[in-house]
């Protein structure tokens, strides 16, 4: 993995937990609000086999996705503790991602210079087999 993959996954998983502790909350009320509502449809309202059935699995869809919910913050609650507890290590760690950004970019553009065999310089090289190419083809027209 590399060094600019690595940073983005980091960075990422942080973005995630701070996600999942902003979203999770909302989804659980309304989720709660939705189960709520069917309790009083249930309760208020007579219904045959079929409403009930289906009224049932309603219920249950709402109540597995609020515990799924529940579990998924109760198993980050100490990373998010972590994180709260070191807000200075996130405001470093996004500049540590911009750095590797620009390393990555500074890396993707630089160009090669010999210092001691300039002959070896690459754009001598293309020169020169420019001038030999030029200088083939020119011979090869004076032969025809």
């Amino acid at each position: 993995m590399s060094a600019e993959q690595i940073a983005k996954n980091i960075f990422a998983g942080i973005e995630e937990v701070k996600r999942v502790f902003r979203d999770n909350p909302e989804q659980m009320m309304a989720l709660q609000t939705e189960i709520n509502d069917i309790q009083h449809i249930l309760g208020l309202y007579d219904h045959d086999a079929v409403a009930l059935v289906k009224l049932a699995k309603e219920l249950r869809n709402c109540l597995r996705k609020r515990w799924q919910l529940k579990d998924e913050l109760r198993l980050l609650k100490p990373v998010y503790e972590l994180l709260c507890k070191h807000e200075d290590f996130c405001e470093d760690l996004n500049r540590t991602k911009r750095d590797v950004d620009n390393l990555i970019s500074v890396q993707e553009y630089r160009e090669f210079s010999p210092r001691i065999r300039t002959d070896l310089e690459p754009s001598l090289l293309k020169k020169k087999n420019d001038l030999e190419k030029l200088k083939l083809v020119m011979e090869q027209r004076n032969a025809s």
